[in-house]
């Protein structure tokens, strides 16, 4: 007589071992010569085009019922995505390599990755005209899809940003500049509806303008600001306001000549990083507040604001007076 609890146990056996099996065939590579222009590494999965010229030549179909880590296309010259290209394919990060791209939809163009896709990156990939579409709610289908990245690329600076509406996007990455653009003017409320926004690096842009706006109308999460190498100047009043989970904040290499206190006040005792090297600030006393307040733990000073006998002395030891004093024998 068959013991029922060693059946339950044989059963359940075999019912991991069917599923380990499936899962592994569903994840695996397919035959390399059925994915040529294409090749995939099993570790993963990762899937590579490379050297296309067309991106028909790209054999999606015999990527289907497959769940991929990461696909790159790179080398390649394409108009576009082709309608639902992706139907059938489970792609959690797609990297866009030196391509050469008339149009980009989001996310239009990657339809049947709703419920996968968590990163996008375009590495030095020229786009023409980048939109965002108006026939899909992107909040409930692209609710994994996490970081937007576009380094040496043309970045997302201008209004059809404002109409994506990925709700959860935590991670907006632009960074570099087009040759030829001197300096770049970012659209009002460029990221307003991102309220899930933790990270925002807009280094090497060449911005000259950054306002409150351009960031999330709530932005409770938002940890990292990187404006590093722009062309910016001067900040809004009130950029920081209404941040409570700022941590890091990076504004080196940029054409500041004063820091004025008011506009870092909200954010100062809870910043753990601020740079602010590389600045042409002047040196006097309306920076002072620099040496007598509390100092974040990771703090890069301006270039040339603090002598050396200054420099790590307790704040009860240095009076604002004589700061100012030196400062004005010296500079002025």
């Amino acid at each position: 007589m068959v013991n029922m609890e060693s059946f339950s146990c044989a059963l359940l056996f075999f019912s991991i071992v069917i599923t380990l099996q499936l899962q592994k065939a569903a994840t695996s590579c397919p035959p390399p010569e059925n994915i040529l222009p294409c090749r995939c590494s099993t570790y993963g999965p990762v899937l590579t085009c490379k050297g296309f010229n067309r991106v028909k030549e790209i054999p999606f179909s015999s990527f289907k019922g497959r769940t991929y880590n990461r696909l790159i296309l790179e080398d390649g010259r394409m108009s576009k995505f082709p309608t639902d290209v992706f139907q059938g394919l489970s792609i959690r990060h797609i990297e866009l390599k030196n391509l050469q791209i008339t149009s980009l939809t989001l996310m239009e163009d990657f339809q049947g990755l709703a419920k996968s896709l968590q990163t996008l990156t375009l590495e030095e990939t020229n786009v023409g005209t980048i939109k965002a579409s108006n026939k899909i709610s992107h909040n409930d289908e692209f609710r994994y899809f996490y970081t937007l990245r576009m380094e040496g690329s043309t970045c997302l600076l201008n209004e059809s940003l404002n109409y994506i509406g990925i709700s959860n996007l935590k991670q907006f990455i632009c960074t570099g500049n087009p040759e030829g653009q001197n300096s770049v003017f970012i659209s009002d409320f460029l990221l307003a509806t991102f309220s899930n926004l933790e990270e925002v690096n807009l280094g090497g842009t060449k911005v000259r303008n950054v306002k409150r706006d351009t960031f999330p109308v709530t932005a409770q999460k938002l940890k990292i600001i990187n404006l590093r190498d722009n062309n910016l100047s001067e900040l809004d009043k009130l950029i920081f306001t209404n941040m409570p989970a700022l941590r890091e904040l990076y504004l080196q290499g940029n054409m500041f000549k004063s820091l004025d206190r008011h506009t870092f006040k909200p954010v100062w005792n809870q910043l753990t990083h601020i740079y602010l090297n590389d600045n042409p600030v002047k040196c006097n006393c309306d920076i002072g507040w620099l040496i007598v307040t509390k100092k974040p733990t990771n703090l890069i000073y301006p270039t040339c604001a603090f002598p050396p006998q200054f420099v790590g002395v307790s704040l009860k030891d240095v009076e604002i007076d004589d700061v100012c004093s030196w400062w004005w024998t010296v500079f002025v």
